[in-house]
């Protein structure tokens, strides 16, 4: 169960000094990590590219992937988009089974933002611990609302005063 809902009161933003409700992401030493990878994937780039994320998930002891479509408003052919989505899916998909990853799920996200997409991951695996993979070009954005990966972080529901928790929205 890695969504659980908490009512919080934001100090900025739109909300702020209202009560709302949230999505809080927990996960236990217990669940089997799955690897995301995402991105707008224009196009995947193999072995010496994005491959290398999927071998340094290997390499922590995560052997299952999935893989995130981000949606772009570019229009196609533009500099980063020569491909729909859906042939973007496509391609990465093959690529990574090529290359002998087990992908057991892909999909074109809902939105682009990064929470966003993890809250869409943890909905379909709710019975795994999600990793987020990314390039270095990625890793200031993403280290935001992630933490490092330590196969040995474990959290439980009823979260301690120190805990980590994650809000996905």
């Amino acid at each position: 169960m890695p969504l659980m809902k908490k009512k919080v009161v934001p100090n900025t933003g739109k909300n702020a000094g209202k009560e709302i409700e949230v999505n809080k992401y927990y996960y236990s030493s217990k669940d089997k990590p799955v690897a995301v990878i995402m991105g707008c994937f224009s196009p995947f780039t193999g072995k010496k590219g994005h491959g290398k994320q999927l071998e340094t998930a290997i390499n922590s002891g995560i052997d299952e992937f999935v893989l995130v479509i981000v949606p772009k408003k570019e229009k196609i052919d533009s500099d980063r988009n020569m491909f729909t989505l859906e042939q973007k899916k496509d391609i990465a998909e093959e690529a990574i089974k090529s290359l002998g990853y087990k992908l057991i799920d892909s999909f074109i996200a809902q939105k682009s933002f990064g929470a966003s997409i993890l809250k869409e991951v943890a909905e379909r695996h709710p019975d795994r611990r999600i990793v987020l993979i990314c390039g270095p070009d990625r890793e200031d954005e993403y280290s935001k609302f992630c933490r490092k990966y330590d196969p040995k972080n474990s959290q439980k529901p009823g979260l301690e005063k120190d805990d980590y928790e994650y809000i996905l929205n």
